[in-house]
């Protein structure tokens, strides 16, 4: 362990070569074929047209056709648009699509109706009408796009895609859908590969568990996948869920990037049994005790970020041959095209790389809760780097610390874990708070697990001490903040004026290119999410007549300029247009941007060349 008393120290060290980031496939999402519109003053009787909407989703959908078996292996897609206004559907009169409304038999085989679902202007769905227990939007099949909705109050779930486990459906994008009250899931996923959420908002959902009502330790999420492959979650808020706020159960090839996500019931995000995923670019915190809190009255301890195995499986199977080395489990699923439960096999915990997040008054974990017999678990090829983890504290009765590895099991398979560039704090002085825990049982499957974790180039408040474990290649400075407030978080950006702990680290993973702003990494790169560049600028000097500031922003830029202002466009890094305001004005502008999501954005004024502004809302 070195101590720094300087500001900047130039680190070389000799390490493995980390894997290829996993390759993560998005959906492609068929043009509808036909397009059905609904209004909240509509008639059922109307033809559904643009100027005589319908009311009801049952009424829409029959008017969208199964496929031909022998085009497009029976798909036929269309999509019910929704006119802008208030809807109350009444009693069960939600956009339910059964099993037999999705496909029908033919010759032998079957076809099938695939219904996406959009607003056209400022939709909202309210669910105070409807029956106890009754879904609001429930889909099947293939292709499916649900766009520009806000759904608010309702009896169980707010979006439930059902796929199947054991046969995935395929290609789905939900965008720009804000959840807010969901009895059960905000966003659900089951059964599903090539998965896109972006720009959506969950909030208030899983609200039977609220207060805790629920003690039986089981609980919806904001924003899940069960079962699942290839799953995107970008750009979106998940906050005050009494559920997990963004989990990824039992899926594989997962990127969960540039999301806010904050004060979840006992975790903000969950890899529960993920595999093949990277988690990168998200800002995680809790600053609500309220609702930061764990499964009542049973000891657990909660984690802000957890990378776990838990035989969770309501109906798990038995019957398959696992070992000790073994990177799979099983659950046995019901399969609407089969009379008895299918096994659907999932992998355990097993190359998943969590870079680039700042987590404050949050922890990352990593444990394994798998026992009896048979239950073989697996904690391997997990990567955790330049992630900046400040303020997690403990308490009177839970121990806590910003980085922690735990097995109840003594059949658990853990092999080359890497924390390396990351930076820990904590307050030390609260009780029962520490920086680092480990915790497993005997009977390690291959051996001393110790010989498999490995601490590399980290940056702490103080030096951990942990038998067995070496941090001689590790830094300590007391100077680090022990705790940061979101709306702060500049304290944690490393430059000489609000850090005086700056480690420079000179070897970094290939696959890092960036840092958590989408700032490019350096050869010299940062310890920590942040790079060192001059982010706290006013502007970056692309143009000498308008400047932008603050920058870093929080939700709001003024612009001035030595021409008057008669345009001003944002764009996001990959040339998209997010905002294009013509506007008339002498030279001086202030621009709500509290909606983009934390990121880093380039502004036009006029036809001048583009600034970059870097977004931190919250």
């Amino acid at each position: 362990m070195k101590k720094l008393n300087f500001v900047t120290l130039f680190l070389g060290l000799s390490f493995l070569v980390s894997a290829q980031l996993p390759k993560v496939d998005l959906p492609i999402i068929p043009i509808p074929e036909v397009s059905i519109y609904l209004a909240p003053n509509g008639k059922d009787s109307n033809d559904g047209s643009e100027a005589k909407p319908m009311k009801t989703f049952f009424a829409a959908m029959q008017k969208i056709n199964f496929g031909t078996p022998a085009i497009d292996n029976g798909n036929f897609y269309g999509e019910v648009v929704l006119k802008a206004g208030n809807y109350y559907p009444l009693l069960n009169t939600g956009f339910f699509q059964t099993l037999n409304q999705w496909r029908k038999p033919v010759n032998g085989g079957f076809v099938y109706r695939n219904v996406s679902i959009r607003g056209k202007g400022e939709v909202t769905i309210h669910g105070d009408s409807m029956s106890t227990n009754t879904q609001l939007i429930y889909l099947r099949g293939n292709g499916i796009k649900i766009s520009n909705l806000n759904l608010k109050n309702l009896p169980l779930h707010g979006v439930f895609l059902d796929g199947n486990a054991s046969k995935f459906h395929h290609d789905v994008l939900v965008d720009q859908v804000n959840v807010d009250g969901a009895i059960g899931f905000g966003i659900v996923f089951f059964g599903y590969e090539r998965i896109l959420t972006e720009s959506c908002k969950v909030s208030n959902t899983c609200l039977s568990n609220k207060n805790e009502l629920n003690n039986t330790c089981q609980w919806a999420s904001g924003l899940k996948t069960e079962h699942c492959d290839h799953v995107t979650f970008r750009n979106n808020k998940v906050n005050h869920n009494w559920g997990e706020g963004v989990n990824t159960s039992y899926s594989r090839y997962v990127h969960v990037h540039d999301n806010i996500i904050w004060d979840n019931y006992s975790v903000n995000l969950y890899l529960h049994s993920a595999s093949n995923g990277v988690f990168s670019h998200n800002l995680i915190y809790n600053s609500d005790s309220t609702i930061w809190r764990y499964c009542y009255g049973s000891g657990g301890i909660s984690g802000s970020l957890s990378i776990s195995n838990e035989l969770t499986c309501t109906n798990a199977c038995f019957f398959n041959t696992y070992n000790c080395n073994s990177k799979k489990h099983c659950c046995s699923n019901i399969d609407y095209d089969n009379i008895f439960p299918q096994i659907s096999e999932y992998y355990l915990i097993d190359s998943v790389f969590i870079f680039n997040n700042i987590l404050l008054g949050s922890d990352i974990q990593a444990w394994d809760a798998f026992s009896s017999f048979l239950n073989f678990g697996n904690l391997s090829n997990i990567f955790i780097e330049h992630n900046t983890v400040i303020g997690c504290t403990g308490n009177d009765q839970i121990q806590k610390s910003p980085i922690s590895f735990i097995s109840g099991t003594g059949f658990l398979s853990f092999e080359n874990n890497r924390v390396r560039n990351n930076i820990f704090s904590a307050d030390l002085s609260l009780p029962k708070t520490k920086l680092t825990r480990h915790f497993f049982n005997n009977g390690i499957c291959n051996g001393n697990w110790k010989e498999q974790l490995k601490y590399d180039g980290n940056l702490w408040l103080k030096g951990p001490i942990d038998s067995g474990l070496n941090f001689d290649s590790d830094f300590e400075n007391s100077a680090i903040p022990v705790l940061v407030e979101v709306t702060e978080l500049s304290k944690i950006e490393p430059n000489t004026a609000n850090n005086p702990a700056l480690v420079q680290a000179v070897v970094k993973p290939d696959y890092i290119l960036d840092d958590f702003y989408h700032i490019d990494r350096s050869a010299a790169t940062n310890l920590g999410a942040v790079e060192i560049v001059s982010s706290t600028a006013t502007s970056v000097p692309n143009s000498q007549s308008f400047k932008i500031y603050p920058n870093p922003s929080v939700g709001q830029i003024s612009i001035q300029s030595t021409a008057s202002i008669h345009r001003v466009q944002v764009f996001d890094l990959l040339g998209r247009g997010i905002v294009n305001k013509a506007i008339d004005d002498q030279g001086f502008l202030e621009l709500d941007l509290k909606d983009l999501a934390t990121g880093c954005y380039f502004v036009q004024i006029n036809e001048e060349s583009r600034q970059m502004l870097i977004i931190s809302n919250h």
